[in-house]
């Protein structure tokens, strides 16, 4: 019992801490850095932390509202499962006077997951303006992301900009914006939708001349657009990891862990490296390079003075290696916790390597304590407005390892409980 009241007590004062030293620390710094939000580089000026979110993600144009009864009779429903995948079946309704193109998928087809597969294509009939058309495609997913950060990477690397972007859930993300195709612009309303390891795009275009008063039916045509057989499904496999028998660890296999050695199961260490080869063509030898670097560290609450002491050792040797810790960024509440832990907080801060200061970093800094154990779980990647490709990758699957960390009897006290 009194260990346990210790423990309880160490771990009210030790969170107390944790805040007041990230907060001082992050102060002092901004302080010092007071263009801290801008860096600059040749020919290039970094804007705002949380641009790249800022620019694309604005409110969607309020559109005339149309009644169901007016929609349905305007429209045909029109359901069917592209090759003979439950995965990708799917409903929409489409006005009546357009053509549907012949189906060109088969059984056997292999979903890629570098370019789209058609499974869907509806043109309406011609007018002055050009054809109004419904594109319907799949991608598979490489690794685990949301609909939204998948949209706006899309978007970064087509060119195009947003008028408006609503995000339903992770899942689902609707978009507006306005694009050129054979000199005509079109405004196009797209619905991204996750289902599994299936990534299913959907875009309305309507010439521009058009939009006024097809904008409504536009609208409810891609509010239509429904999934048949939702899941759940990661897209990378997962392998695990055993901290002895106190906790394991899933990760994803793209990713390698690299395990501390072990001298006591009072600390216990294991970093989860993500490597990027590539092959020297003249050479052919390959050549490695570190993209994401997640380090995941257990240490018993009898062998904590503090946790701020903790951090304050994990911040000299990143300042030992260079890196700076600057503001604070925000904390993050989208993370689904084990219900094992009892004390859960991940907060983002912003970094600088002194040596490259062209580049902005990001330190994803997670506490946990289940039974008696904390859990201090960081991430070291590039920032949002350098990679966000990277960035999205790198995050991800900071937040799956957290989600997928399990703790074992052995980690708690005697009689099983936490505290």
């Amino acid at each position: 019992m009194r260990i346990k009241s210790k423990i309880f007590k160490l771990v009210c004062f030790t969170t107390f801490l944790l805040f007041c030293h990230i907060a001082c620390v992050a102060s002092s710094y901004a302080q010092s850095e007071q263009d801290a939000d801008q860096v600059k580089t040749p020919g290039i000026t970094k804007v705002n932390k949380n641009d790249i979110f800022a620019r694309f993600k604005k409110p969607m144009p309020k559109v005339p509202p149309m009644d169901d009864k007016e929609f349905e009779d305007l429209t045909n429903l029109y359901e069917t499962v592209p090759f003979n995948d439950p995965l990708l079946a799917y409903s929409i309704r489409v006005p009546k006077d357009w053509e549907k193109m012949e189906d060109k998928g088969s059984s056997n087809f292999l979903l890629s997951n570098k370019l789209f597969s058609d499974m869907g294509l509806f043109y309406s009939p011609p007018d002055l303006y050009g054809r109004s058309k419904i594109e319907i495609k799949v991608i598979n997913l490489e690794y685990q992301m949301t609909a939204e950060q998948w949209y706006l990477m899309y978007i970064l690397q087509t060119g195009m900009t947003t008028e408006g972007m609503t995000v339903y859930d992770d899942n689902k993300a609707e978009a507006l914006t306005v694009i050129m195709e054979q000199d005509v612009s079109f405004i196009k309303r797209t619905v991204v939708q996750i289902n599994g390891k299936r990534l299913i795009l959907v875009d309305y275009f309507v010439p521009l001349a058009n939009w006024k008063k097809d904008q409504s039916v536009q609208s409810k045509v891609i509010e239509s657009f429904k999934i048949k057989n939702p899941k759940h499904e990661y897209p990378e496999e997962f392998l695990k990891y055993q901290f002895l028998d106190i906790a394991e660890v899933q990760y994803p296999e793209s990713w390698d862990v690299r395990p501390a050695p072990l001298r006591s199961a009072d600390r216990m260490a294991s970093k989860f490296i993500k490597l990027h080869k590539t092959t020297d063509p003249m050479t052919r030898k390959v050549k490695t390079s570190t993209e994401g670097q997640i380090e995941v560290s257990l240490i018993s609450l009898m062998a904590v003075e503090t946790v701020s002491r903790e951090i304050d050792l994990y911040k000299k040797n990143l300042e030992n290696s260079g890196m700076i810790i600057g503001e604070k960024l925000e904390n993050i509440d989208s993370i689904k916790y084990s219900k094992s832990f009892t004390l859960a907080l991940t907060e983002v801060y912003r970094a600088i390597d002194s040596t490259h200061d062209d580049i902005d970093y990001e330190l994803w800094y997670s506490v946990l304590i289940a039974g008696n154990y904390v859990y201090m779980v960081t991430l070291l990647t590039p920032g949002r407005n350098d990679s966000f490709a990277l960035w999205v990758r790198n995050t991800e699957a900071y937040k799956t390892i957290i989600q997928n960390t399990r703790t074992s009897a052995n980690g708690f006290d005697l009689d099983g409980s936490s505290l």
